[in-house]
């Protein structure tokens, strides 16, 4: 884990600014003239990121009114100009497959460690009785304290399902799936792109 850098401030050659500089660095001898044209940049770089954040929010907004204004009129699906500018507003639809683990065991049985891979994702929490320094040890202590484990650690287990073998059995009915060992979630969000089409 990286260990954050200790920076310090030092008096430079523009009134009201001062140098950032890494610890250790205090001596550092920049010219008047770079310090200059860092300030002149960084200068236009705060207006351009500024911006930046107004139109972000600003996008935001108008794309959640566009959004809305299509999605009332079914069969619009957006807009194009003169100089074959077309902005398109439109729904994508998409599926994720959930797994319940006991029942997929008992629905495939043997042919389960076959058609089923199991990941084990671990989150780790830092508390302020762990913190970076002190999580280092812990993990290279492998979770020495079972305590501590329980304390910080999450166990999900997620399973990697061979969607074609596991239809492939359920068609040639060497199986079946039990009620609630696979479950669709479907989802839409709706997006807005702009492209220019070609005659």
């Amino acid at each position: 884990m990286a260990k954050k850098e200790k920076l310090v401030k030092i008096v430079s050659t523009i009134p009201g600014a001062m140098l950032v500089v890494k610890k250790g660095f205090e001596q550092i001898k920049v010219l008047s003239s770079k310090i200059q044209k860092l300030y002149i940049l960084i200068q236009k770089y705060r207006k351009i990121e500024q911006k930046e954040q107004v139109l972000k929010a600003k996008k935001g907004v108008l794309k959640e009114t566009i959004i809305k204004l299509v999605s009332s009129n079914p069969g619009l699906a957006g807009l194009e100009t003169k100089d074959n500018i077309r902005t398109s507003v439109y729904e994508s639809h998409s599926q994720e497959m959930i797994y319940n683990r006991e029942l997929m065991k008992k629905s495939l049985g043997p042919a389960y460690e076959g058609t089923v891979l199991e990941d084990l994702r671990l989150t780790i929490t830092l508390t302020p009785e762990y913190q970076k320094e002190e999580l280092t040890r812990f993990l290279k202590d492998f979770f020495a304290s079972d305590s501590a484990y329980k304390k910080l650690v999450k166990e999900k287990i997620i399973l990697r399902v061979d969607e074609p073998k596991l239809n492939q059995l359920i068609k040639q009915k060497q199986i079946q799936l039990l009620d609630g060992a696979k479950t669709v979630k479907e989802s839409s969000c709706w997006n807005i792109k702009t492209t220019t089409v070609k005659e």
